[in-house]
């Protein structure tokens, strides 16, 4: 009776060699996306420390009015408009779940926490920002914001542009603007970043990029795009 046949020696090396190369291919890829996505977050945390102590810097100068300065302002010019005003909400008993805009009328701030203990460590996402922003919160998520209104998307007013120009804040491509190719423009230091969802996490990022002057940018139906110190040209 014939055994099963014998694989040669130099031809098992071989296959053992293919079978290592491919696995520390595999490992190599991995870590590279990994990268590639932390360096992307590593450059929005960046800018929004930066854009954070602009926020902070333009409040003492006086150049936005202070949140506690504003609130009965605020709370007197919205009062027509739908939505809720600033404070803190626990999703799914204080507003329902989904996606909102948050209109500001200068700096403001938004942060989506797990659970009401305060700790940094269940933060899962803030932003400081300006003009507008769009969320999307979970049951059970809480959420806080200082000196905006949260609107419904629904009840969101249509955006309008300023002589042509998107200018600085959140936008959702196919919605607020159509998709396609555009320039940006910046005076001084911009931001942009493209996100495939409203969550404001890391791994929402699909592109980011710091620039100065202009540098054009394609978008997609169902993107967000986030101007910092930016404008867009519309067509």
């Amino acid at each position: 009776m014939k055994g099963n046949p014998r694989i040669p020696k130099e031809l098992a090396i071989f296959i053992i060699l293919i079978v290592a190369f491919a696995s520390v291919f595999s490992v190599a890829v991995l870590i590279s996306n990994y990268n590639k996505a932390s360096n992307k977050a590593d450059d929005a945390i960046k800018f929004m420390d930066d854009t954070s102590g602009m926020l902070s810097q333009r409040l003492a100068e006086g150049r936005y009015p202070h949140p506690s300065e504003t609130k009965a302002a605020n709370a007197e010019n919205n009062i027509q408009q739908p939505g809720y005003g600033p404070g803190m909400y626990k999703v799914g008993d204080d507003l329902p779940q989904g996606e909102y805009v948050l209109i500001t009328n200068g700096g403001a701030y938004f942060e989506i926490s797990k659970d009401s203990t305060g700790k940094t460590s269940s933060v899962l996402a803030n932003d400081n920002f300006d003009n507008r922003s769009i969320i999307r919160v979970s049951k059970g998520q809480y959420l806080e914001v200082q000196n905006a209104r949260i609107i419904p998307v629904k009840d969101a007013s249509e955006v309008k542009s300023v002589d042509g120009y998107l200018t600085q804040g959140m936008y959702k491509v196919g919605k607020d603007f159509p998709p396609g190719e555009y320039k940006v423009f910046t005076n001084d230091q911009g931001y942009i970043e493209v996100t495939k969802d409203a969550r404001h996490l890391p791994r929402s990022i699909i592109a980011n990029k710091i620039f100065k002057g202009s540098v054009y940018l394609s978008v997609s139906k169902g993107e967000y795009l986030k101007l910092y110190n930016a404008r867009i040209k519309l067509k």
